[in-house]
């Protein structure tokens, strides 16, 4: 089992189809995993462990009966605290929705249990994912998962100090290094994309959101195109969802990169601040692909000098507008008060961390009158 659980969704979906493993005993491992690292890592916030094993019995009786969903039916995944689900509180990492328990399933969850797979919890992340490190969530940070679980004697000084990345770590560095689920989100430091065919129906910042799974390698790509095959797909709920029947994402995997064409900006070895380590990786990756066939082609990006105001323009100002829900009316916490304006203000003071009211000023400001057509 031990080497069995070294494996991906991919692998681990094969394993179970040859009968080397069930289900219940994939999932179960799961859980034997977080109950031992997870003090230490604080990745996940919430676990349905009777509910995700009683799928996974259902899974195996299913398979048995040769009715799978699909080819993850039965598998274990987790999710981030942002996407709405019935089963438990959604928080996306903020006070401000504490007790909250949507009355639906984000789409891209009803898409997974749709497919059969099985959702061990939900993850920590930074509140309305608003950083990359989870040191603005509101329930807790996150460690780095190499070190966390290690003996103090092989945890290098430096080591200490790192963080794992994005705007939802568990999802990528601690549950994909202990093992404990495949989660659900990709930060661009792993192997990553950012698909336009999966709904966007969870964030705080749909123009800018995206959903696929991350993975450690591109060894990986199978089981991230897997769940891409399962999350893709026109949703109704989101305006920005492309209306056409999601492709073959595995039909790409053939191994031939001949004649693909590679577009790098023009200056990009050359960009002030850039990570010299990050830059020979790049090259390195650049060079296998040409040897392999593909080819590269200068491309300009010339508006990429804008990038970083137009990033604080545009968030900013979707948070001011799309945040502006959260006031202790309808639903999450509320503070005490004697009137309805102080509840509406002590309820976002208390409510809200120090980033995302940051963020909430800066786009109030931004959308002011006078300012607004300024910018």
């Amino acid at each position: 089992m031990n080497e069995i659980w070294k494996a991906g969704l991919a692998q681990l979906a094969l394993h179970v189809e040859s009968g080397d493993v069930s289900c219940r005993e994939i999932v179960s491992a799961a859980f034997d995993r977080i109950g031992r690292d997870d003090a230490k890592l604080g990745a996940f916030l919430r676990l349905r462990p009777e509910a995700a094993l009683a799928e996974a019995d259902a899974a195996d009786t299913a398979r048995r009966a040769g009715k799978a969903r699909s080819r993850l039916h039965g598998l274990p995944i987790a999710v981030k605290d942002i996407f709405a689900s019935r089963d438990f509180e959604t928080t996306c990492g903020s006070k401000i929705l504490a007790g909250f328990r949507a009355p639906y399933d984000a789409t891209v969850l009803e898409k997974l249990r749709e497919s059969g797979l099985v959702v061990v919890g939900s993850t920590n992340m930074d509140e309305f994912a608003m950083g990359s490190s989870t040191e603005n969530s509101a329930l807790g940070r996150t460690r780095n998962p190499w070190i966390s679980t290690a003996s103090p004697a092989d945890r290098p000084a430096a080591a200490r100090r790192r963080w794992p990345r994005a705007s939802c770590p568990p999802r990528s560095a601690p549950t994909r290094a202990a093992r404990s689920a495949s989660p659900r989100h990709s930060p661009a430091w792993w192997v990553s994309s950012r698909p336009t065919a999966v709904s966007r129906a969870t964030d705080w910042w749909r123009s800018r959101a995206h959903s696929i799974r991350s993975a450690r390698s591109p060894a990986a790509a199978p089981t991230r195109r897997l769940v891409m095959g399962v999350i893709a797909g026109h949703d109704p709920h989101d305006a920005t969802s492309y209306p056409a029947p999601a492709p073959n994402f595995l039909s790409a995997l053939t191994g031939d990169v001949s004649g693909l064409r590679i577009g790098l900006p023009r200056g990009f070895f050359d960009a002030a601040g850039a990570d010299p380590q990050t830059l020979a990786r790049a090259r390195e990756a650049l060079e296998a692909l040409q040897s392999l066939g593909a080819k590269t082609v200068e491309v300009e990006l010339p508006n990429s000098a804008h990038g970083i105001a137009t990033y604080y323009l545009i968030c900013t100002a979707e948070a001011s507008s799309n945040l502006s829900r959260y006031d202790g009316v309808k639903y999450g916490f509320r503070a005490r008060a004697e009137t309805l304006d102080q509840m509406y203000e002590r309820t976002r003071a208390q409510g809200f961390g120090a980033e995302v009211k940051r963020r909430i000023l800066l786009g109030t400001y931004v959308l002011s009158a006078g300012y607004y057509d300024a910018y």
